[in-house]
């Protein structure tokens, strides 16, 4: 599996989604994300991200609420 999003393209589309909807990504994007604290503005709200690796160099990322989260940050693998 191959995913064709660019850095500004994976914005884009995160920035669109629910809270919780994840979107699969190239680890070195998330690893872009991650190093620049990323957040997204959607309505006027500040969302950070929650990033998590699922293997074969992907990674999962969502929208967090602001009450939940400060931060964009890795979760562990799930088991």
């Amino acid at each position: 599996m191959q995913t064709s999003l660019t850095y500004d393209e994976f914005i884009d589309t995160i920035r669109n989604k629910p809270v919780g909807y994840a979107v699969r990504v190239e680890k070195k994007i998330a690893k872009q994300v991650l190093i620049e604290n990323r957040n997204v503005v959607f309505n006027g709200r500040v969302y950070y991200l929650g990033i998590r690796e699922i293997g074969l160099g992907l990674c999962e990322i969502w929208k967090v609420e602001l009450m939940e989260q400060r931060e964009t940050k890795m979760f562990p693998a799930k088991k």
